[in-house]
């Protein structure tokens, strides 16, 4: 374990376990878009720890990310709350089967790709499932910089970080209260509110997003298909022949 340090409040922020790291894969189809910063694995788990004094805390953890063609709305979001798989390990993060977790996606509204000021674009409560979660969200339009992120209450350890290298600095951040609720739109107010290098991390959330193109996109995709299915079915009546000389 590690103390969290540079904050007014001296909390146990991590429990690092000595686990075989697991690995999870998506696939995407053509025109559409993966958001992610994780290599697949996770080393450790982040959050306040099992001390009754926090029994009733909050952790929000989001990745940045800009957008991407092909997946300017975001319609599914991966969560990892812990590496072994089963359910005694999810109780070892103080997590069970049925609780509670919201996926939460932002906007940034000035684009500095920091989250402190970010705005709510939805949200979608979900029910914890197992250790690796597939959310399916509210169809979001994401544009320029956004952010994608969970909250979680009351857990020991709910937030699975990958801290295998590359580590990619100021993308992944933490917003927690140890005792209340975190004001989604105002994570710079949390008690801790910071990028996870600036207390004490070196990794990024194992937190992806998909996403897919606007309606618009795909409906002038189907429409143009179908001018150019529509302009060789012409031809093809049109073609001269000896039965249609043309």
């Amino acid at each position: 374990m590690r103390i969290l340090s540079g904050v007014s409040i001296p909390l146990v922020l991590a429990c690092q376990l000595a686990c075989i790291p697991c690995f999870w894969w998506a696939t995407v189809a053509a025109g559409e878009a993966i958001y992610q910063i994780d290599d697949g694995s996770m080393e450790s788990m982040v959050g306040f720890g099992d001390s009754l004094a926090y029994a009733d805390n909050n952790i929000v953890w989001l990745n940045q990310f800009s957008v991407q063609p092909g997946g300017q709305v975001i319609n599914e979001v991966t969560v990892v709350l812990d590496q072994g798989g089963n359910e005694s390990d999810l109780n070892f993060a103080g997590i069970s089967l049925g609780d509670s977790l919201s996926v939460v996606i932002w906007n940034d509204s000035n684009g500095d790709g920091h989250p402190a000021d970010a705005s709510v674009l939805s949200i979608t409560n979900a029910t914890v499932q197992g250790s690796v979660m597939v959310v399916p969200v509210v169809p979001t339009p994401v544009s320029g910089s956004f952010f994608v992120g969970a909250s979680f209450t009351a857990g020991y350890w709910p937030a699975g970080i990958d801290e295998t290298d590359p580590d990619l600095s100021q993308r992944s951040y933490l917003a927690a209260n140890p005792t209340s609720q975190v004001d989604l739109n105002d994570l710079g107010g949390a008690q801790v509110s910071a990028w996870v290098e600036d207390v004490g991390y070196s990794g990024n959330w194992a937190l992806r997003a998909h996403g897919v193109p606007e309606p618009s996109t795909v409906l002038l995709l189907v429409l143009g298909g179908s001018c150019l299915l529509l302009h060789a079915w012409r031809r093809r009546r049109n073609f001269p022949s000896s039965r249609n000389p043309g």
